[in-house]
């Protein structure tokens, strides 16, 4: 049955193909059809056009540019919808280029550490956040009540997030000049670092945010130093180096400051510009540092400041702070100064100075920052291994799409990440603004905490337990591990 399916489609086509003139005449003496019958290329008057251009795809998409995960069935059988689309890419010649950017969700940062339980959302995929969790655009990561985390960002900014906190990685744009980072904190605390140029002063203290201890980055802890310092050593060196407060100081501060050296050129041209807000607050900023608290339907913290502690700042590049308000008309801004804690009421239309009873304990929630270099070291180390290659300045779009995801701007127009920010402004402000009065509704009865230990309490004891334990017995042991004892260490 087939075979005669087959031979009758054969002569079919056959027919359609080889017309001759008896059977034109045949057509036009009993007017047939109601146009002339077109027997070249040129009879169809078939304008050529170039084809769709699809310059290049991003590193981890493929070719095909359909959405299948979100398309409906009846969007695909509709053909009067089909055409309507059609019509428009026709229109539009970059439209594939233009659906490969808007589908491209780059990689914002990775997860070094997660203490308790910390969970990532993608869409509607939830997953537990880990070592070398990888966060894209649009990602929310949330941390539950007595768990902490720090993420690294691809472009050297670090991310500290408090317990019963909730952070939107919104977008990261690139640019041979800058990074743009935009971050909206749901509830909870923060805590943001630009990368900055310097070195940092060698301290003969214990790190102050120890309850992350140990880090599986095996080179950023303090031990792996003290473990190569003891190894060197002779058995009269060694009783001696078993009563030395804080083995390993030295070394690990050296590595640091040499990597911090070597990837500065990184950053010589280059700027961290940032983009924080929550609901009734917006923070831009260029290479400098802020910590922001929010609750919903409640007022915000934050403080801003332009350096690390005990850090030898060498840093030429510009850096500000700008902070926005709420209203669907208010274009009024604000120039904050470093080091002060700061308030901004639960409508985000005034800001004041923090000086009440809350102060201290907002002062005790950074006093983590005050010495970290394990974790400075991690960034290092992490710049150096996944980000060195696309951050250097000579990178062609095609080059940073196709080897890395990334998207380069301000390449054909130097405005793009000036329009960005604009964009973004203007429509935080209003959304917000909206979201606020929504917020006031939803949670009319329910009564806030505020900002309390709870957010770092737990942080704080599990510090002090590693200060408090620093020689006991099981501690003097590290420093005589090998490296498959230190690995397995690392991982508890």
């Amino acid at each position: 049955m087939k075979l005669i399916a087959l031979f009758l489609l054969g002569i079919y086509s056959t027919a359609l193909v080889a017309l001759e003139q008896n059977d034109l005449d045949f057509i036009y003496e009993y007017d047939l059809v109601r146009t002339n019958v077109r027997k070249k290329m040129e009879d169809f008057e078939v304008k050529p056009m170039k084809l769709d251009e699809d310059e290049f795809k991003y590193k981890g998409q493929s070719r095909e540019t359909t959405q299948w995960a979100t398309l409906k069935d009846y969007e695909w059988f509709d053909f009067k919808l089909w055409a309507k689309d059609r019509d428009i890419k026709d229109k539009d010649l970059v439209w594939k280029k233009r659906i490969r950017d808007l589908t491209n969700a780059e990689l914002v940062g990775r997860v070094l550490k997660c203490v308790g339980v910390c969970t990532s959302y993608r869409g509607s995929k939830e997953n537990l956040a880990e070592f070398q969790t990888n966060l894209r655009e649009g990602d929310e990561f949330k941390t539950d009540p007595d768990s902490f985390a720090w993420i690294l960002l691809i472009d050297g900014s670090i991310l500290r997030v408090s317990s019963k906190s909730s952070v939107t990685l919104q977008e990261i744009n690139l640019s041979r000049e800058k990074s743009f980072v935009i971050l909206r904190v749901n509830q909870g605390q923060i805590q943001f670092q630009s990368r900055l140029m310097g070195e940092f002063e060698k301290l003969n203290q214990p790190e102050s945010d120890l309850g992350f201890n140990p880090f599986q980055v095996l080179q950023a802890n303090r031990e792996y130093y003290s473990i190569h310092e003891y190894r060197k050593m002779n058995k009269d060196e060694r009783v001696r180096y078993a009563i030395a407060k804080h083995p390993g100081y030295d070394s690990q501060y050296d590595k640091l400051n040499q990597l911090m050296k070597k990837n500065d050129k990184l950053f010589e041209n280059r700027d961290t510009h940032f983009f924080i807000y929550s609901p009734n607050i917006s923070i831009e900023g260029v290479n400098t540092n802020v910590s922001l608290f929010y609750e919903p339907n409640g007022v915000s913290y934050f403080r801003l400041d332009d350096s690390y502690k005990y850090f030898n700042k060498k840093d030429f590049r510009i850096s500000f702070n700008k902070v926005y308000f709420r209203g669907h008309q208010n274009l009024a801004e604000m120039e904050p100064d470093n080091k002060k804690w700061y308030q901004m009421d639960k409508t985000g239309s005034t800001i004041s100075e923090e000086k009440s009873e809350k102060t201290p304990l907002l002062s005790a929630s950074i006093a983590f920052l005050n010495r970290i270099p394990s974790i400075h070291l991690a960034r290092e180390i992490w710049l150096e291994k996944y980000s060195f290659d696309f951050l250097k300045a000579q990178q062609t779009p095609r080059e940073l799409a196709e080897m890395h995801g990334y998207r380069l701007w301000d390449f054909t127009n130097k405005e793009e990440i000036k329009k960005r920010l604009y964009f973004v402004k203007e429509y935080t402000r209003r959304i917000e603004t909206t979201n606020l009065i929504s917020l006031r509704g939803l949670l009319q009865s329910k009564k806030n905490e505020d900002f309390n230990p709870s957010y770092y309490a737990m942080s704080m004891r599990k510090h002090y337990n590693q200060v408090r334990n620093r020689y006991r017995s099981e501690k003097l042991k590290i420093r005589e591990m090998s490296d498959t004892h230190y690995y397995l260490w690392t991982l508890k």
